[in-house]
């Protein structure tokens, strides 16, 4: 069984609907791929430093992945809350997580530090990460492509390299079908997405 917390900032007053799309998209295609899977939701009410804090202990063993839909900067994610993850703050508490952050810009910094201090593995954008809101379907899908084929069973090597060449693909289509500008949006988006881990070949079976 593995452990899953989930923070989307829904109540967003411009992506708030996307980033809580994003999170049912995963969360079914959890349900849907294993039994028994603990999954705590983080919604804008609760997205906040102090709820991260009581519920994340810094002396938890266990390995869990957490996963992120909201707003970033270099150093931190941001939801209405104000900021719930930050650098030297309480990135102490992601010990033995899978860090996966759809949010802009934290790769920079955040990622850094959150790998510095044991976060088994981080995936986000070191720069923006643009939404096409007249494809919302085809964002939802490469922000998520690589954790479903973690969780199917692929490396996280496999499931980085394959979640570019979903991008790689929609790109590919979306300029087939004369939608260059949308298709230069993703390409930045996908040359944005970074991966920071000391074990490549790690697998959703030891969460």
């Amino acid at each position: 069984m593995a452990r899953f917390s989930i923070a989307f900032d829904n109540a967003d007053h411009k992506l708030g609907g996307y980033f809580d799309l994003s999170k049912q998209d995963i969360i079914d295609y959890i349900n849907q791929n294993g039994n028994g899977h603990q999954i705590t939701e983080i919604p804008s009410d609760l997205c906040s430093q102090a709820y991260i804090d009581i519920t994340l202990a810094i002396d938890n063993p266990d390995i869990f992945l957490f996963i992120a839909y909201s707003h970033g900067q270099k150093d931190r994610l941001l939801s209405t809350q104000g900021s719930y993850i930050q650098v030297n703050i309480n990135s102490n508490r992601f010990v033995n997580s899978f860090f996966y952050s759809m949010a802009c810009h934290t790769a920079v910094e955040l990622g850094v530090d959150l790998f510095g201090k044991n976060c088994r593995c981080f995936i986000g954008y070191e720069d923006e990460a643009w939404i096409l809101h007249n494809h919302i379907g085809i964002s939802i899908s490469c922000d998520n492509f690589g954790m479903k084929k973690f969780i199917s069973g692929s490396t996280l090597k496999q499931s980085f390299d394959e979640m570019k060449q979903n991008f790689t693909s929609e790109i590919d289509t979306l300029e087939a079908n004369g939608d260059a500008l949308a298709a230069s949006y993703l390409r930045l988006t996908r040359d944005a997405l970074v991966m920071q881990t000391s074990n490549p070949d790690l697998t959703f079976g030891l969460f």
